[in-house]
């Protein structure tokens, strides 16, 4: 029998009982390693192009208009679009080890669709993978030109974990 670690969301906004104005997480699966997905989902009345929107699990995503350097993932999505009430699973592993576990394929994977975030430069590490004990997930949006990059959701797990503070960051608000 596989054991699976799934992180259902629920975003404050549902909780309040407002719907979201832009892409969310609404899954994670950590465990077991071959199985690794995010869900992520519209729940907006229009299709969102994912182009300028970039999954990350290096806390120090928002350095990337500036520079970069890791061993797990900052990737880029392809340019596709996220329909309305639609959901994407991105398998962190390739689509046969999905299959695997799921008997579907997922609508991407991290190593084979999913982009490097800068043209020319590997940003999908060979470590990529999310962590069982503790891990941070970032979706953001960049427009591949401003200095800043705009958090659109992210979650935190784990023990010791905290968000990611840009406070004293040049063009950010504090934190």
């Amino acid at each position: 029998m596989q054991k699976y670690i799934i992180l259902t969301l629920l975003t404050f906004s549902f909780l309040l009982g407002h719907e979201a104005d832009h892409i969310i997480f609404t899954q994670i699966t950590i465990t077991p390693d071959e199985a690794e997905v995010i869900a992520i989902y519209n729940p907006t009345d229009d299709p969102i192009n994912l182009s300028n929107y970039y999954l990350s699990d290096v806390q120090s995503y928002y350095e990337l208009p500036t520079s970069f350097g890791s061993s797990d993932f900052i990737a880029r999505f392809p340019d596709i679009n996220i329909n309305s009430e639609q959901t994407l699973l991105i398998s962190i592993k390739d689509e046969s080890s999905f299959n695997n576990y799921y008997s579907y394929n997922p609508d991407l994977t991290l190593t084979d669709d999913m982009l490097d975030a800068v043209d020319g430069q590997s940003t999908i590490g060979s470590s990529a993978g999310l962590s069982d004990n503790f891990e941070f997930l970032i979706l953001f949006y960049w427009d591949g030109f401003s200095s800043i990059v705009q958090d659109v959701d992210y979650f935190v797990w784990g023990f010791g974990q905290a968000g990611i503070n840009k406070t004293g960051e040049e063009g950010y608000y504090p934190d």
